[in-house]
């Protein structure tokens, strides 16, 4: 069914919605089962079909496991769309620690593309209170991508932050990017800091960029606002 449709489904026939709903679980079925396909193709198809049902709310529980070993497919594709799922899940509730060092282990992959796409489930881990040590220091090689990879790896580290887990080489990339010219992302690594903040963790060559964002009227009023609460926070 289509992300449209599922929206719908308030509006429809309580009985036609029953059924389509049915059909759904038993696609999803389908779609389970395929992640054990031999052909490359199929797997991947499988796994992003996967993905898109957990995004629409339809999840399997029975599909973890699948999708763990698929993380260590040979196939870039699948890989991705294991990752992809994952997350998916993640973000409805479904999650296994088994898991986690897998994803974990995405961040080391020789493939940039499979360590941008591990990120996300890396932060639905953790805001679920899944996480593991090493991560926060590894992400900090991904600041250094596009915006939008800087602004889901920024989103990762603040998961990781509210989960306790914070680590100070981090700090210098997060002062760096209050001068990019994106504004979410100033705005995200603010929040990044306040939570490192929070945590007694702080890097005094911050201080004249927060004076200066704090003072700047230009600038949106949370970015000012973050940052003179961290001015205040530093005295």
């Amino acid at each position: 069914m289509k992300d449209e449709e599922r929206e719908n489904k308030n509006s429809e026939d309580p009985e036609d919605w029953n059924e389509e709903d049915d059909e759904d679980r038993a696609a999803l079925k389908v779609l389970v089962q395929l992640l054990d396909s031999e052909n490359d193709e199929e797997r991947s198809n499988a796994a992003e079909a996967v993905a898109d049902y957990a995004a629409g709310g339809l999840t399997d529980q029975s599909a973890l496991p699948k999708l763990l070993k698929l993380l260590e497919d040979g196939n870039l594709n699948v890989r991705i769309n294991a990752a992809l799922a994952l997350s998916n899940y993640a973000n409805q509730g479904l999650t296994e620690q088994s898991i986690l060092p897998k994803l974990v282990k995405l961040l080391d992959d020789p493939n940039e593309e499979i360590r941008v796409f591990s990120v996300p489930a890396l932060a639905a881990y953790a805001s679920r209170g899944l996480t593991e040590q090493s991560v926060p220091s590894k992400l900090v090689k991904l600041l250094e991508g596009d915006e939008e990879v800087r602004l889901f790896t920024l989103a990762a580290l603040k998961s990781y932050a509210i989960a306790e887990q914070v680590d100070r080489v981090v700090l210098p990339k997060l002062v760096e990017l209050l001068d990019d010219e994106n504004e979410m992302i100033r705005i995200q690594a603010l929040q990044v800091l306040r939570e490192y903040a929070s945590k007694g963790l702080t890097d005094s060559s911050a201080l004249p960029k927060l004076a200066k964002l704090a003072e700047d009227e230009y600038q949106d009023d949370e970015i000012r606002s973050i940052a003179t609460e961290l001015l205040k926070t530093a005295k």
